[in-house]
Order: structure tokens, then C-alpha cells, then sequence
């Protein structure tokens, strides 16, 4: 879900957050605890509606 939303905010691009994954999978394999298998790294919006549905 992080790196979906960095893809989606333009924060990373696929490029980017495929090699990002690779390393927080390595990370975790060596025993890490990567940020971003530990929680989400963004918050909600409150009106995050579908506007097709107002």
C-alpha cells in the first residue's frame, strides 16, 4: 500500500518503487524491520468521497 501511494502522489515512479520493494524485501530476508512492511506511511483524507457517488 506505501509504495501504491507513492506511485499514485507521483513521490515514486514504477521504476522506482520496483527496486524500492526489492530492497525492502532484502531488508526484511537479513532480518530488517522495514518502515514500510511495519505500517502505513501516509494518512487518510477525510473527504475522500467518490464524487460520482455525492
Amino acid at each position: 500500500m506505501n509504495l501504491a501511494h507513492n506511485i499514485i502522489t507521483g513521490k515514486k515512479t514504477v521504476e522506482e518503487a520496483c527496486t524500492a520493494y526489492g530492497d525492502i524485501v532484502k531488508e526484511k530476508m537479513n532480518g530488517g524491520n522495514p518502515e514500510y512492511m511495519q505500517k502505513l506511511t501516509f494518512s487518510s483524507q477525510e473527504n475522500a468521497a467518490d464524487p460520482d457517488k455525492i
